[in-house]
């Protein structure tokens, strides 16, 4: 038991899914970056912007105007209970990653990440795919029966590379057009 806490890092890693990571590309994302020198890099620069007290207590304005938003979504309208939720943790992630607030009503970004976390939570399921058990499966031609999951998975893997792109690429398109 000694050596796997002295040696942990070399002996555990992220679970390696055909569907969801591979195939809809959530290997790419945080969530599923396997251990090593990027997941490293990942963990660092979150660490940099949002792991000490100090620079969280920068951030409490942003959480604190999210959280009166969501109490005031939440009291008029009690029934929205989960998408008002969604809309507190989309506006915090937002704004603190792309310096976008977001809409009220339908948020054409919140909207876009929510469709892709829902493709990611039907990838995952075990059992959905045989291709998580048989990765072979994603290189036979695509025309053979029960290879469906293949056009689901580029389907999927658009609205994935959405998620990650659009958001940036709008703040890219804001900073290059409204220079300070």
């Amino acid at each position: 038991m000694a050596e796997l806490d002295k040696r942990g890092s070399i002996y555990s890693d992220r679970p390696r899914l055909e569907m969801g990571g591979e195939l809809v590309g959530y290997k790419d994302t945080l969530v599923l970056t396997p251990y090593g020198p990027r997941f490293r890099r990942f963990r660092k620069h979150f660490a940099r912007h949002l792991g000490t007290p100090t620079i969280m207590n920068q951030h409490n304005q942003l959480v604190e105007y999210e959280t009166r938003q969501f109490l005031r979504r939440t009291l008029a309208n009690v029934a929205n209970l989960n998408s008002n939720l969604r809309k507190l943790a989309g506006g915090i992630i937002m704004r603190l990653t792309y310096g976008y607030k977001v809409q009220e009503g339908d948020d054409p970004f919140v909207t876009l990440i929510e469709g892709a976390n829902d493709n990611l939570s039907a990838a995952i399921v075990p059992g959905a795919f045989l291709v998580d058990f048989f990765p072979a499966l994603k290189r036979l031609p695509e025309w053979l029966p029960g290879m469906g999951f293949l056009n689901l998975a580029r389907e999927w893997a658009k609205v994935t590379q959405n998620m990650i792109e659009v958001p940036y690429n709008y703040t890219k398109q804001q900073i290059v057009s409204d220079p300070l």
